[in-house]
C-alpha cells in the first residue's frame, strides 16, 4: 500500500531540529540585510517582519528556513528594505480576483508582477482573491503585509484593469515597457489589477525607471520575472496551519526514512477528473514514458526512495502509486483546477482542492529529482527548489533532461 499523508503523526521530533533551527534563523535575517551589527538594538521589530512557522512542525519550518538563508545570499545586494516596508504609502495597488483568472501558475504570475509594481510606484501592495475560496485560507502574509483592507473613504480616485476579459493587455504591457505609466497612474488612489501576464521583466528595462531600478539595486541579471519570482515568493508567502500540517506530514516521513524523494508531475489536461479543462496533445503516454524512464535511469537500489505524485487525472496518480506501492504517495482530496472546476462541486470540495494544489506546489519545491509535465504550475514550484535545474526532467513527447536556464523545449507543443 502506498503511504497516505495524514500517516505517521504522532513522532514528535523537535528536539533535533530546535538548535540548528535558532542557528539557521539568526544566520538568514542577518543574510537578508535586517540584522546588522549597528541595528541589533531595533531587532526585535525587526524579527516581527519575518514570521516563523511553528516548531511543532519542524519539517517544512527547516526546509523555508534553509530557503530564506540561501536567496538571502543570493540577493544580498538588493535594498531589502524597499521590498518589505509597507509604511508612509498613501496610495495602493492591488492584485484582483474576483471570477476567472487562470489556474495557479497564471495568478502566481500576476501576484508577483503586481507586487512589483506596486514597488517600483511607491504604492502599498494588496491581494483580494476570493475565487474560488479565500486565499488567505492556504497562504498568509510573510514578511510583507498584503491583507486586503479596503479604504471607506469614497472620495479616493479608483482605476481598474482587466488583461484577462478585454483588449487592453498589449496596451498595458506596451506602457509598462515603454512609457512612463507611473506618471499616468499618479492621479489615481487605487488602482485595481487583474491579469496573469509577467509585467516584471518589460517594467524593470523601461528606461524611464532606471533612478527607481538603481535605488532598488536590481542586477540586470534579475530583471526579470523567472529570476526573482522565488524571491517574491517567499517575502509574500507562508503557508497557514492547513497547507503545514499536509506538507510537514510527508517531508516528516521523507527525513525519518531518510529517503530522496523523486517527483513526478503528471498534467495530461481534460479527462474524466476534469472535464471542463483544455485539450492538450501528445501526452497519451505520459504516464507510461515517466515510469520507464525513472526505473531505468533514476532508481537506485542502494538509496531510499520516496515517489511523491501529483496531477490532474485519477487514473494517471494511481497508475504511478500502483506502481510503486511500497515507496510512493500523493496528496489525498479531490483534484480540482481552480479556475475549470465542475459547477456542480460544492464549495467545500473546491476549497480542498484548493488547499491540495498549494501543498503540492510546496512540496514540488522539496523534490531531490523531479519530472514535471509542460505546466506553469510545476514551473513555477520548480523555481523553489534551492537548485532549481540540478536532477530536472520535462516531458516534451518524451522524456527530456533540463541542463540549466538557456535549455529550450525541443518542440513548442509538449
Amino acid at each position: 500500500m502506498y503511504y497516505n499523508v495524514f500517516y505517521y503523526r504522532s513522532f514528535n521530533i523537535r528536539f533535533l531540529y530546535c538548535s540548528s533551527f535558532i542557528v539557521v534563523y539568526g544566520i538568514c535575517m542577518w543574510s537578508l540585510g535586517y540584522i546588522t551589527s549597528s541595528s541589533l538594538e531595533t531587532q526585535p521589530t525587526i524579527m516581527t517582519l519575518s514570521k516563523t512557522i511553528d516548531n511543532k512542525y519542524p519539517f517544512i519550518s527547516k526546509a523555508i528556513q534553509q530557503r530564506l538563508l540561501i536567496l538571502g545570499q543570493k540577493y544580498v545586494h538588493l535594498n531589502i528594505s524597499q521590498f518589505t516596508s509597507t509604511s508612509m504609502k498613501t496610495k495602493t495597488l492591488t492584485y484582483l480576483c474576483e471570477s476567472h483568472c487562470g489556474g495557479w501558475g497564471d495568478r502566481l504570475r500576476g501576484i508577483t508582477s503586481v507586487y512589483i509594481l506596486a514597488i517600483l510606484t511607491n504604492r502599498h501592495f494588496m491581494i483580494n482573491m476570493n475565487y474560488p475560496c479565500d486565499l488567505k485560507n492556504f497562504l498568509q502574509p510573510n514578511i510583507y503585509d498584503w491583507t486586503w483592507k479596503p479604504s471607506k473613504n469614497l472620495n479616493r480616485k479608483k482605476l481598474y484593469l482587466d488583461t484577462l476579459r478585454n483588449k487592453y493587455r498589449d496596451d498595458l504591457y506596451f506602457n509598462i515597457s515603454k512609457r512612463n505609466f507611473i506618471q499616468h497612474w499618479s492621479e489615481y488612489d487605487d488602482i485595481f489589477l487583474t491579469t496573469n501576464s509577467d509585467y516584471i521583466t518589460p517594467a524593470l528595462n523601461n528606461s524611464y525607471l532606471s533612478d527607481i531600478i538603481v535605488k532598488l539595486n536590481i542586477k540586470q541579471s534579475d530583471s526579470n520575472q523567472k529570476n526573482l519570482f522565488s524571491f517574491i515568493f517567499e517575502i509574500l508567502f507562508r503557508p497557514t496551519f492547513k497547507i503545514t500540517n499536509i506538507v510537514d506530514d510527508i517531508l516528516k516521513l521523507l527525513y525519518l526514512s531518510n529517503s530522496t524523494m523523486i517527483c513526478f508531475h503528471i498534467r495530461i489536461g481534460k479527462n474524466p477528473t476534469i472535464p471542463s479543462d483544455t485539450l492538450l496533445y501528445n501526452r497519451s503516454s505520459i504516464v507510461k514514458d515517466m515510469i520507464n524512464f525513472v526505473d531505468k535511469n533514476i532508481l537506485n537500489s542502494n538509496i531510499n526512495n520516496l515517489i511523491f505524485v501529483t496531477g490532474d487525472s485519477k487514473t494517471s496518480i494511481s497508475e504511478i502509486l500502483h506502481h510503486y506501492p511500497k515507496s510512493s504517495i500523493t496528496v489525498t482530496g479531490p483534484i480540482v483546477h481552480i479556475d475549470r472546476f465542475d459547477k456542480s462541486i460544492n464549495n467545500d470540495n473546491i476549497c480542498h482542492g484548493f488547499s491540495k494544489v498549494i501543498a503540492e506546489f510546496y512540496l514540488l519545491g522539496e523534490c531531490n529529482t523531479s519530472l514535471l509535465s509542460y505546466s506553469g504550475f510545476s514551473a513555477w514550484a520548480n523555481r523553489r527548489r534551492t537548485d532549481e535545474f540540478k536532477n530536472l526532467y520535462l516531458y516534451c513527447r518524451g522524456v527530456k533532461k533540463v541542463t540549466g536556464p538557456t535549455w529550450r523545449r525541443p518542440h513548442t507543443i509538449c
